[in-house]
């Protein structure tokens, strides 16, 4: 365990009146609370979360500061939508064919050559239902 200077500590009171993300928040009163003088098990108790998040918080200021504090970015890939004028002009021409009760391929919604350096674009799911607005 590494003990806080007096100017960390304030600097990490200081960083809980920022606007900041609530995981962020919770850890940095993590580190405050051990250095008030708590165990990392009782830190744990009160704060409702595991000895292992406590011990994981306390590593990463004692290695990286402040700023090892920070949330880590979530993988995965970003999904794009279609504006909802984009959408209604795809699904229009598909939408005679699912008002007459014909089978749709997913296939004809997608589009067989993409223009090159553009981002595939994701359409809601839409079904047109025989009699209902938007199926003509």
């Amino acid at each position: 365990m590494i003990k806080c200077t007096k100017g960390q500590v304030r600097r990490l009171k200081t960083a809980l009146r920022w606007k900041i993300p609530p995981e962020q928040r919770q850890r940095i009163q993590m580190v405050l609370l051990r250095e008030s003088g708590m165990t990392q098990p009782l830190i744990a108790t009160a704060m409702g979360v595991s000895l292992s998040t406590v011990n994981r918080a306390h590593m990463a200021y004692d290695q990286g500061g402040l700023d090892a504090l920070k949330p880590k970015p979530i993988g995965g890939r970003k999904r794009e939508n279609m504006t909802l004028e984009d959408e209604k002009a795809l699904l229009a021409r598909f939408a005679k064919a699912a008002g007459a009760g014909e089978m749709l391929n997913i296939h004809d919604l997608k589009p067989t050559k993409r223009p090159s350096g553009t981002k595939p674009v994701r359409a809601r799911s839409i079904i047109f239902w025989p009699g209902t607005a938007g199926a003509s």
